[in-house]
């Protein structure tokens, strides 16, 4: 037998040898024992869901009540008092009745009358 003929007839017994290794232990693995999740466990579980849906429900809660705030709040950058164009405009649009002073620039002076 020449020496490639006994290096093949090793390959292909090794590479066999690890075939079956790895069958086998994939065949036992596939027939483990499989463990029933106890009682405790299913209970666990479903408390855990109810927390992270409550979690849930109260971020989406959060989430609607600052975009509420932020809708009712006035524009950014406006002093106590004085307001431009969009200012007055966000106020009549929310209900309030403000009367423009007789300053007759961009800014005027609110007085409201509640």
């Amino acid at each position: 037998m020449s020496s490639n003929a006994a290096m093949t007839a090793a390959f292909f017994a090794t590479f066999a040898s690890v075939a079956w290794s790895a069958a086998f232990a994939w065949a036992r693995w596939l027939a483990r024992p499989h463990r029933e999740p106890s009682l405790e466990e299913q209970n666990r579980q479903f408390q855990l869901e109810q927390r992270v849906a409550g979690i849930e429900q109260a971020v989406q809660a959060m989430a609607a009540e600052v975009t509420r705030a932020v809708d009712e709040s006035p524009p950014r950058g406006t002093a106590a008092g004085f307001c431009d164009a969009s200012t007055t405009a966000w106020r009549v649009s929310q209900g309030r009745h403000a009367a423009l002073g007789a300053s007759g620039g961009s800014e005027a002076f609110i007085e409201e009358s509640e």
